[in-house]
């Protein structure tokens, strides 16, 4: 198991990038992850970087971002 050596906090960080990325896969339509490729991969980076607080501050910083998509 992946997680066992990960820290509490970083647990619940993948879980919140698995649960972010279903959402947009399911929003588009794109439920077989063996059709899912490197433009919709792109596509979610996109979405992921126009994230913003009501404040208009982005979301995410660079850092969870890359972190999604490793």
């Amino acid at each position: 198991m992946v997680e066992r050596g990960l820290a509490s906090n970083s647990r619940a960080a993948y879980r919140r990038d698995l649960r972010r990325y279903a959402a947009f896969l399911a929003e588009r339509g794109e439920l077989n992850p063996a059709e899912i490729g490197e433009a919709t991969v792109q596509d979610y980076v996109r979405h992921l970087s126009a994230l913003r607080d009501d404040d208009g501050r982005p979301v995410l910083a660079s850092s969870s971002i890359a972190r999604a998509v490793d």
